[in-house]
């Protein structure tokens, strides 16, 4: 099943090779993606769609994809979100802490199509829950030591 048309997907992934077979995959689906390699790019972009669905690589350089996230909340930008990344016991507790959900790497079958799917279904049945409230990130941030080796 496609995509209604015109549904924008906005991927940030700074592995060029899985950026572009995520565009073109989700291109295929129905998708309009617009893609960015790390999350500084995504917060320059001046026009961010209104309604579509984000999906985040956790582990980029610069700023992480939670951090990109709550930068986006703080602008208003109130898109439903998902990461994708690597799945470590630290990075699975602060992507629950600040309920954002997660897809392990490497991606495979459908899950993160499903996901996504999922997201944008829940936010057309309750579009108003789907915004953060005025002054409200929507997303909670628990440090993690980088030299935890837990969190890579």
């Amino acid at each position: 099943m496609n995509a209604p048309l015109h549904e924008v997907l906005v991927l940030v992934e700074d592995n060029h090779a899985v950026l572009s077979a995520l565009k073109l995959a989700f291109e295929v689906e129905g998708f309009d993606v617009r893609a960015f390699g790390d999350g500084e790019s995504l917060l320059a972009e001046p026009d961010l769609p209104a309604r579509g669905c984000l999906v985040v690589d956790y582990k980029l350089p610069g700023m992480n994809g939670l951090e990109a996230l709550q930068a986006l909340r703080r602008r208003g930008v109130a898109l439903p979100a998902v990461l994708i990344t690597t799945l470590t016991p630290v990075v699975l507790a602060v992507a629950a802490a600040a309920n954002v959900p997660v897809v392990g790497k490497p991606l495979q079958n459908d899950n993160l199509l499903d996901k996504v799917r999922e997201l944008l279904a829940a936010a057309d049945q309750a579009p108003s829950e789907a915004q953060a409230p005025a002054g409200d990130s929507g997303v909670r941030l628990t440090p993690i030591n980088p030299r935890d080796p837990r969190a890579t």
